[in-house]
């Protein structure tokens, strides 16, 4: 019996898009949230004890962003990188 490893392309490089598009959309919604906090404390709430809070939340979301970015550019390199080495190792079946 033979031990062959059947790897879907498509599948991986669909994972691989999916994280991505995961991840632009956290960090659009980080975008948003941050938005909402900085009209709210600038225009509904006056208190210099709350404004500061929502500003330092707002500072704790924008430093998720890269993080998050770091995450998809990996995900998308491991896959990009190990697609290609199996497309090296299928070479001598062609």
């Amino acid at each position: 019996m033979a031990n062959n490893l059947i790897i879907h392309d498509t599948e991986i490089a669909g994972a691989s898009n999916l994280v991505s598009t995961y991840a632009e959309r956290l960090m659009q919604m980080i975008d948003q949230i941050n938005t909402a906090l900085k009209t709210v404390s600038e225009t509904a709430i006056k208190d210099q004890a709350i404004s500061a809070e929502l500003g330092r939340i707002a500072e704790k979301l924008d430093g998720l962003k890269q993080p998050i970015e770091n995450l998809a550019e990996a995900v998308r390199e491991d896959s990009r990188s190990f697609l290609q080495e199996i497309d090296e190792a299928d070479q001598f079946l062609y």
